[in-house]
C-alpha cells in the first residue's frame, strides 16, 4: 500500500469463514477511501442478525502481539442489513500504532460472536491468531476483581452482555414466531387474491350468459352433454340469475374483508416487533447511562423528561455508544451550500459535552432526545436546522442546547411543526 495518501481507494471482501453465529449466512464488503489525512470506511453488509449491533475493529501485529483498534458500533436494520460510513483520522490512527499502510485486517464482531472479517492487503493469518487468543481469553477463568468504573468501555461491554443473556431466548423465540406468522399471512393473502380472481372470472362468465339470452338454453344443453359424470339432475329453469350474482358479490366481499384482516395482522406483527426492539434498546440505554450523571440543566422544567450529561471532547465520534448517535456523527460533514455552518461535533468539542434524554408518557419511553450545546445564534445552530436541530432551550449556565427528537419505534428524526430557530 502507498505511504503518501493523496488519494487511495481499496475494496475489501469480508468473508464468513469465521462466523460462529447460528441461523445466519452473512456476506459483505468494505471500501476504504483515503483523501489526505482523512479516510472513510464504507461497509455494505447483508444477511446479518436483524435489528442488532456489532463493533468494527482494525487488526495489526505489533511486536509479535496482535492488537485491535475499535472503530465503533454499527446497527443492522429490520432486514439484517448494514449501510454505514465510518470516518477515520489517519494521523490519530498512526499515533495509536495503526498507520493505514501497516494495518492488516478488519474484524466485525459482538463480544465472541463473530460476524465477518477480511484482509486489507494480504492474508497473513493474523485473523485466525487473534480469534484463537480472543476465545481463550473470554472463555478462560474470569477475574476475581470487579470492573473498574474508570474503564467505561469495558463497563459498557459487560452491561450489553448481561442484557443479551437476559433477553436472548425471548428475542429469538419472538423473532422466529413472527417470521413464521408473517410467512403464513403472506401465503394466505396470495391465496385469497387468487380465489378472488377466479370468482371475478366466474362472474364475468355469468354476465355473458345473461346478455346472450337467446342461446342460453343451447349452452346449458351443451354443458350437460359434455359432462361425463353428472352428479345430480339440474333444472336450469329454477335457477335465479340474480341469486347467483348476489352470492358471488357476497363471496368477493367476504374475501376482501378476509384479506384486509390478514394485512391488518401483518402490520400489527411488524409494530409488535419494533416495539420489542425499542424495549430492548431502552434497557441497554438505561444500563449504560447509570455510569453518567443525571442532570437538570434547563432553566425551565420539561415534564416527563430525564437528562444525562455525557462528557465528550468531540474528537472521536466513532466511539459513540448510544443509539442513533450517527445522527450527530454523520452531520460532521460540510454541506457545499452551507458555508460556515457549524456541525454537532464542533459544538460538542467547543463545550466538552452533550446531553442525552428520554421522554416518557405513563412510564413508556416515547422519544429519544439529543442535546447539543450552543447559543441561540445562527453561528452555533447545527447545520442551520436541516438535520433536525430546530428546537432550543436556555440553560442555567447561559449557553443553551439545540435539541434533536428521535422516534424510537421507527428510528427517524422528528421535525417540529413550529421550529424555534434564530432569524437568518
Amino acid at each position: 500500500m502507498p505511504r503518501e495518501y493523496t488519494y487511495f481507494r481499496k475494496y475489501i471482501i469480508l468473508k464468513k469463514d469465521y462466523t460462529n453465529i447460528e441461523n445466519i449466512n452473512p456476506r459483505g464488503h468494505a471500501k476504504l477511501e483515503v483523501r489526505g489525512n482523512r479516510a472513510v470506511l464504507n461497509l455494505n453488509l447483508d444477511n446479518c442478525e436483524q435489528e442488532n449491533y456489532y463493533r468494527v475493529y482494525l487488526l495489526r501485529e505489533i511486536n509479535g502481539r496482535i492488537e485491535e483498534e475499535d472503530l465503533g458500533r454499527i446497527f443492522t436494520d429490520d432486514r439484517g442489513r448494514v449501510r454505514a460510513d465510518i470516518p477515520l483520522n489517519l494521523r490519530e490512527l498512526k499515533s495509536k500504532g495503526f498507520p493505514i499502510d501497516k494495518t492488516n485486517a478488519i474484524l466485525i464482531r459482538r463480544g465472541i460472536s463473530l460476524l465477518l472479517a477480511g484482509y486489507i492487503d494480504k492474508d497473513n493469518k493474523i485473523i485466525d491468531s487473534f480469534i484463537e487468543n480472543l476465545m481463550e481469553e473470554r472463555l478462560g477463568s474470569l477475574p476475581e476483581e470487579g470492573i473498574e468504573i474508570e474503564d467505561v468501555e469495558e463497563v459498557i461491554e459487560e452491561a450489553v452482555e448481561k442484557i443479551e443473556e437476559d433477553v436472548k431466548e425471548e428475542i429469538v423465540d419472538g423473532v422466529e414466531e413472527e417470521a413464521v406468522d408473517e410467512e403464513i399471512i403472506k401465503e394466505e393473502v396470495v391465496e385469497a387474491k387468487v380465489e378472488e380472481e377466479i370468482i371475478e372470472e366466474e362472474e364475468e362468465e355469468h354476465k355473458e350468459e345473461e346478455i346472450d339470452d337467446s342461446n342460453e338454453q343451447d349452452q346449458e344443453e351443451m354443458v350437460v352433454q359434455e359432462s361425463t359424470e353428472p352428479i345430480m339432475d339440474f333444472d336450469s329453469s329454477h335457477v335465479d340469475k340474480g341469486d347467483i350474482k348476489e352470492e358471488i358479490v357476497e363471496k368477493i366481499e367476504e374475501e376482501r374483508i378476509e384479506e384486509a384482516s390478514y394485512m391488518s395482522n401483518y402490520e400489527e406483527l411488524e409494530y409488535m416487533r419494533r416495539l420489542h426492539h425499542k424495549k430492548q434498546m431502552t434497557n441497554y440505554i438505561l444500563s449504560v447511562l447509570r455510569f453518567f450523571p443525571q442532570v437538570q440543566p434547563l432553566k425551565i422544567y420539561l415534564r416527563n423528561y430525564t437528562w444525562w450529561r455525557i462528557e465528550d471532547d468531540g474528537t472521536q465520534p466513532y466511539r459513540g455508544f448510544l443509539p442513533y448517535y450517527n445522527y450527530l456523527m454523520s452531520t460532521d460533514y460540510k454541506y457545499p451550500f452551507l458555508e460556515n455552518a457549524t456541525t454537532c461535533m464542533e459544538q460538542i468539542s467547543k463545550y466538552g459535552h452533550y446531553l442525552f434524554g428520554l421522554y416518557k408518557e405513563d412510564g413508556d419511553v416515547k422519544l429519544y432526545v439529543y442535546g447539543v450545546p450552543g447559543r441561540f445564534t445562527s453561528e452555533e445552530h447545527p447545520f442551520r436546522g436541516i438535520t433536525g436541530f430546530n428546537t432550543w432551550y436556555d440553560c442555567v449556565n447561559g449557553i443553551g442546547y439545540w435539541v434533536l427528537y428521535i422516534d424510537p419505534i421507527k428510528g427517524k428524526v422528528i421535525y417540529p411543526i413550529n421550529p424555534m430557530v434564530p432569524s437568518y
